[in-house]
């Protein structure tokens, strides 16, 4: 035969249960007769007037169900929460087959090559509370719980595929931390196809010898890298295949600090020295001018400032409509509304010099605290955050926090 043909034509094959029918003729001279022809049979044919009959066997059934994972990226989940591992069930046999389907949690500590190449060092730390495995009815992609309700394939073409989900509901509270992880692999087991809607039994491999009359199951199944559930992964011919993938837990570990310094006082930072002289109040963050080496302290009359610094973890999820309220309600105490004037000129002038808020924007923790932004009200202004004093309260509501950054929010008072 010339030419070549793509083995992806034939990933199944020719169906189980073809027959195949062929006859031979054979030729022949004697010594006083020539062109002597005969046809085969199954049961022998040496009469030329035979027709004879045709040699036939069945095509056995080739059993062979694959998974694969579809997710790129472990799935992240918070704790609590309902969360969906997707996998493709593809028939690559040569006969309708149903599908029994399972997911299986690895034993504590288990690992998959796939997962910790994914990322390193990721180990079984926990089980879900709920599991399900459901099968994609095609409405709309994704899982959707009141579509996706069907608990296995059903009458699977050969080189057919399904899309199924391993859908585990998280634990809640403390009971998990941030990076810990949960694999689970999807087994699949091939059944016994033909009558539609209803689950077919396991199928079982055929192991006494060809029949031609029949047709046989054979596996041809590859080992699946999943986990048996032990934490072991299944063999190769078996008629089951899996694979897996993991969970893992992304919360905010956010920790809020609120520290408080005496910046400026009337007489320590008197910029000349002479108590006639009205002293210059401090206008930008940083009060080294006004006070110089001097130390500052909490006397009526003197700034002290408020600083409110948030943080969120290494490797945490973001922290989202982030937003602080302080009463400032002390009789003792006022708000500063100008503290931080001299900072952001432009945007305290937009602002009728009310610039009593400073906010750091998001930093690596650790790192160098950048430039700020210093503000009251941000209502008719293009600054990132919302701050305002109104009614004895400060509020702000900062930029999103990422794993790893920092934000602060400065205020003053001046004690009475």
């Amino acid at each position: 035969m010339a030419g070549g043909f793509s083995s992806y034509a034939f990933a199944a094959g020719t169906t189980a249960g073809t027959d195949i029918e062929n006859r031979a003729t054979l030729s022949y001279d004697t010594s006083t007769t020539t062109g002597i022809s005969v046809a085969s049979s199954p049961t022998g044919n040496s009469d030329p007037a035979d027709p004879g009959a045709d040699t036939v066997f069945e095509v056995d059934r080739k059993l062979d169900i694959e998974v694969s994972k579809e997710d790129g990226a472990l799935v992240q989940a918070a704790p609590g929460d309902t969360a969906v591992l997707e996998f493709t069930v593809s028939n690559n046999g040569n006969d309708v087959q149903d599908v029994i389907l399972s997911a299986l949690a690895f034993a504590t500590t288990g690992t998959d090559p796939d997962v910790t190449a994914a990322q390193a060092g990721t180990q079984d730390d926990f089980d879900g509370t709920l599991v399900g495995v459901f099968v994609e009815d095609g409405t709309t992609g994704g899982y959707q719980a009141g579509e996706d309700t069907e608990t296995f394939i059903d009458e699977l073409a050969a080189d057919g595929s399904e899309t199924v989900y391993v859908v585990v509901t998280m634990p809640a509270g403390a009971s998990v931390d941030n990076g810990d992880a949960a694999l689970y692999s999807l087994l699949a087991t091939v059944a016994e196809g033909g009558t539609a809607s209803t689950q077919g039994s396991a199928s079982t491999e055929d192991t006494d010898g060809d029949d031609p009359t029949a047709i046989e199951n054979v596996f041809a199944d590859a080992e699946g890298s999943g986990s048996d559930g032990a934490g072991a992964g299944d063999a190769a011919y078996d008629g089951k295949h899996s694979d897996a993938w993991a969970f893992i837990i992304v919360e905010a570990e956010v920790t809020i600090t609120k520290e408080v310094v005496a910046v400026w006082d009337p007489f320590t930072c008197d910029d000349d020295d002479d108590p006639d002289t009205t002293p210059t109040a401090p206008t930008t963050h940083d009060v080294s001018g006004e006070c110089g080496t001097n130390n500052p302290l909490a006397i009526p009359g003197a700034y002290v400032e408020y600083t409110i610094t948030i943080t969120n973890g290494v490797d945490a999820a973001t922290a989202q409509n982030l937003s602080i309220s302080d009463i400032i309600d002390d009789a003792e105490v006022t708000f500063v509304t100008d503290a931080y004037s001299g900072d952001d000129a432009v945007n305290c002038t937009a602002l009728n010099g009310e610039c009593g808020i400073y906010v750091v924007q998001p930093y690596a923790t650790g790192g160098a605290e950048p430039a700020g932004e210093a503000h009251t009200n941000n209502d008719d202004d293009p600054l990132v955050d919302a701050s305002n004093f109104s009614g004895g309260t400060v509020t702000s509501s900062p930029d999103d926090l990422d794993g790893g950054e920092t934000t602060k929010i400065k205020f003053r008072v001046l004690i009475q």
